[in-house]
């Protein structure tokens, strides 16, 4: 990649990145509504780890 093409590139990130700062007060609020079901999919994590913890006493 050269030097050219990183240049522009950081420069469409710093403009995306202004963007998104501009935008954040309204993009954020969906987020706590996306972050729910995290919890549930968390949950089946346990299991295995219970498992091999009654498989070793231990």
């Amino acid at each position: 990649m050269s030097s050219y093409q990183l240049s522009v590139i950081s420069e469409q990130l710093s403009v995306i990145r202004c963007e998104f700062l501009s935008v954040k007060p309204h993009t954020l609020h969906p987020t706590p509504h996306t972050l729910h079901p995290t919890p549930y999919t968390l949950h089946p994590t346990p299991y295995p780890h219970e498992k091999l913890f009654a498989a070793n006493p231990n």
